[in-house]
């Protein structure tokens, strides 16, 4: 799994760096992770409209604790508390379409179901990369004009079904912003 550290960004005009420390259980020691620089320009490790800095650990599990301390470069600041991040949330792709009846008129209302695809015998979902889909229906509705979008994780196995036009299909969940689902069945 991977586990999003985060911490407020030190503006006292000396701090030149961030050291990130991990324990296994709030027990055991801490080990140092990592080092990240006190630039807001790269964000890759910094969240402007938050005024956070971050890190990704990848190898990190929902058990472990992360505790942040700030450096000029000499001195070193006190430690943050320890505290366990949140899961880092999976890249999702907003999937959408249309509905109209034979005559072109929109369907409002008209609900869309969707599911992560599974062949076990319980339904209890999938995993995609390290984080697991649960398997119940979530559903779509058509507006006024017949449109309709749904935010879906990348990667995930779905079946779509539309029981007011007996559509059923089976796509994956591609790895882009957006998608038609004209294009994915």
């Amino acid at each position: 799994m991977s586990e999003r550290a985060l911490w407020t960004a030190n503006d006292d005009g000396l701090t030149t760096a961030y050291q990130l420390w991990k324990s296994p259980d709030n027990i055991a020691p801490f080990v140092l992770v990592t080092t990240i620089v006190h630039n807001k320009a790269d964000l890759s490790v910094y969240l402007p409209e938050t005024n956070q800095f971050f890190f990704d650990d990848v190898g990190g599990l929902d058990t472990d604790y992360y505790k942040v301390r700030a450096t000029d470069g000499v001195n070193f600041s006190p430690f943050s508390a320890a505290r366990r991040p949140d899961p880092v949330r999976p890249p999702t792709c907003i999937v959408y379409g249309k509905l109209l009846d034979l005559d072109g008129v929109p369907m409002e209302g008209v609900e869309i179901l969707f599911h992560v695809v599974t062949t076990e015998k319980f339904k209890s979902g999938q995993f995609v990369g390290n984080t697991e889909v649960n398997a119940a229906e979530t559903p779509a509705f058509a507006d006024a004009d017949g449109d309709w979008e749904i935010e879906l994780m990348q990667g995930a196995d779905v079946q779509i079904n539309i029981p007011a036009s007996n559509l059923v299909k089976r796509f994956i969940v591609p790895a882009t912003d957006t998608a038609a689902l004209v294009t994915l069945i």
